[in-house]
């Protein structure tokens, strides 16, 4: 049921309303640019969405060794721990060694309003995804009421 708008590339209209929750970063300070907005889709399609578009698109990268040695994420014989443990031992590495060194800590999880949707259609399709997917996407990103 949840993958039948994925197979006809029509989500259904009680898909398409979002819920925006904002969040103060720091309490007191109520500007825009301060806040954190987080829109709320519907579980089902949270769900389906990871099934349909995010399994085939890991398989993909993990067949084409696109991904990092150091991405760790739900990847087979990884662990969270692991990934803590090497950061652990590299900078105790580097400082009993005293080897200069710099670290870039990267995190993008506040960057997706940054992205272009038909950009990330595009890349959806070169990466094998259906086009009645990527209509569906296309559709429930136009047409979603918040």
């Amino acid at each position: 049921m949840m993958s039948i708008p994925f197979l006809t590339g029509t989500p259904p209209p009680r898909r398409q309303k979002v819920v925006d929750i904002k969040l103060q970063k720091e309490e007191g300070n109520t500007p825009c640019h301060h806040l954190w907005i987080i829109a709320v889709f519907e579980s089902n399609l949270n769900q389906a969405k990871r099934i349909v578009i995010g399994r085939k698109m890991f398989l993909h990268l993990e067949d084409s060794n696109s991904i990092g040695s150091m991405q760790y994420m739900s990847r087979p014989g990884k662990q969270c721990q692991s990934t803590v443990l090497q950061k652990v031992l590299v900078r105790d590495i580097t400082r009993l060694t005293r080897t200069p060194v710099a670290f870039i800590e990267n995190n993008a999880v506040g960057c997706y309003n940054r992205l272009v949707n038909g950009i990330i259609l595009l890349m959806l399709r070169e990466f094998g995804i259906s086009s009645s997917i990527t209509n569906c996407l296309a559709s429930l990103w136009d047409n979603t009421q918040h």
